[in-house]
């Protein structure tokens, strides 16, 4: 019953980390059995991937998904190396600062407006998102459904 407890979009972000996880072990030619030696390399490894903060959340759905076969793995998380591993890697790239894209202004709307074809339905609806999502301060989310059915929730949006 535990197991179903999590949404759908939940469970496919876990076994995403789990994915990770295992490419790493198959990558590196290690056996799968969690250790806190494995969990700090993973750690490090995960860094010069990710953002440190998703680190430790990459860590939250291993730990999830592989503690029904491996029953320690919550004391190999809270072992001292494998969270002074986490808080290294957050001091290490603490200064890299928020990248974010060009703030979308006015022109950029009229130009958007002006290069599509008018006769195009699919060219009018791309339009119309990117006018309601500008005026009423949307983000992409909140305008777009996601192709990817398991990942959909309108119980999150209505809650």
């Amino acid at each position: 019953m535990l197991s179903h407890a999590l949404n759908n979009s939940m469970m496919t972000t876990y076994s995403s980390h789990l994915q990770s996880y295992l490419n790493f072990c198959k990558l590196h030619d290690f056996l799968l059995e969690p250790s806190t030696d494995m969990l700090s390399f993973y750690i490090v490894f995960m860094a010069h991937h990710i953002k440190p903060n998703s680190v430790s959340q990459y860590l939250s759905g291993i730990v999830s998904s592989l503690k029904p076969h491996f029953p320690n793995i919550h004391d190999i998380w809270n072992v001292l190396l494998v969270s002074h591993m986490l808080a290294g890697i957050h001091k290490l790239c603490r200064f890299t600062g928020t990248s974010h894209k060009r703030v979308l202004t006015e022109d950029d709307l009229n130009l958007n407006l002006m290069s599509f074809n008018s006769s195009n339905l699919d060219d009018l609806l791309m339009v119309s998102i990117i006018f309601t999502g500008f005026h009423s301060l949307m983000h992409l989310g909140e305008l777009t459904v996601s192709d990817n059915e398991a990942k959909c929730s309108f119980l999150k949006a209505i809650l």
